[in-house]
């Protein structure tokens, strides 16, 4: 077996869920006990900085989009500003979340999570190149016919325990597509790929399903106001109880979302464990470890096949 699929030190957990494969529904429910475990130090972080971002975002949506700018070019010069503005609140989110996953990897192989020593990890030029070329290719998938950028997405969820575990550079990307999708043969196998597919729909169900919590009645009491300024013949762009509405929702909706993804970061990470444990063994390879630890501690120099005292 190559040194690429060799795991560090950190990576060998005492915990008896990673020393061998486990049913998928074990792994969901077990990530729900692992994000209980370390809500206070993985959340709380990410779930304020992305509340806020989402803040930014619908605070520069409603400048460029609500009828806050005045005509002429300093309106077209606000637009452009705001628009840069939710790009970078954007790529902020993205970031986080990432940092987020790659603390979760941490938590779940042993080694300690330090919000430092993640952000400048993902903030590495390899891994951020890394992350702008699976990016894309999901991207370009999901414009041809959408299908293939679903596979893509599958196929490369667990990127990130990848490049945090085995330190592959851009070549994680093709080992997560190993991972995911072949078996211990090289053959394709299904249902790795679509246990990664169902991690993607459940993200997305549960995304939307928070969304509409916050953002529902926001938007029933946005549609109400707007219509009685409508039947009044009230101008002037978006009043400040849109505003007061708009806001609060989407810090919610972040705070929301944040714990979404902090709880698939946690399901990802321990599919990932166990892809290895089903596809290289890496449980039997701790169990022989275990077993040459005492012999080494005993002295014992017998040679291989004799019988122990």
């Amino acid at each position: 077996m190559s040194d690429l699929n060799q795991p560090p030190a950190s990576s060998r957990s005492t915990d008896p869920l990673l020393r061998g494969p486990q049913p998928f529904l074990m792994l969901v429910d077990r990530a729900v006990v692992e994000c209980r475990r370390w809500f206070h130090r993985l959340y709380w972080p990410a779930g304020l900085t992305i509340g806020l971002a989402q803040v930014g975002i619908a605070g520069s949506q409603l400048y460029t989009f609500g009828g806050m700018t005045e005509p002429g070019d300093q309106a077209v010069f606000g637009s452009c500003v705001a628009l840069l503005a939710i790009l970078s609140f954007g790529l902020l989110a993205i970031g986080v979340y990432s940092v987020q996953w790659t603390l979760c990897t941490d938590a779940l192989s042993g080694a300690e999570p330090r919000w430092g020593s993640a952000i400048r990890f993902v903030l590495r030029p390899i891994h951020v190149l890394t992350f702008l070329v699976s990016a894309l290719a999901i991207t370009v998938g999901l414009v041809m016919c959408f299908v293939p950028g679903m596979v893509l997405g599958a196929l490369l969820i667990v990127l990130v325990p990848t490049l945090r575990v085995e330190g592959s550079g851009i070549g994680a990307i093709s080992r997560s597509a190993r991972l995911v999708g072949s078996g211990p043969d090289g053959r394709i196998a299904m249902g790795p790929i679509a246990q990664g597919f169902l991690l993607l729909v459940l993200s997305s169900a549960l995304n939307y399903a928070v969304a509409g919590v916050f953002q529902l009645p926001a938007a029933l009491l946005q549609q109400y106001i707007l219509l009685e300024q409508a039947l009044e013949s009230a101008g002037g762009g978006l009043s400040p109880q849109l505003l007061l509405l708009q806001l609060p929702a989407s810090f919610l909706t972040g705070m929301a979302q944040a714990l979404v993804y902090y709880y698939i970061g946690m399901a990802v990470s321990l599919f990932y464990f166990d892809l290895r444990c089903r596809r290289e063994g890496q449980d039997l390879e701790r169990a022989l470890d275990e077993l040459e630890v005492p012999a080494l501690a005993s002295g014992n120099d017998a040679p291989m096949g004799s019988p122990v005292p």
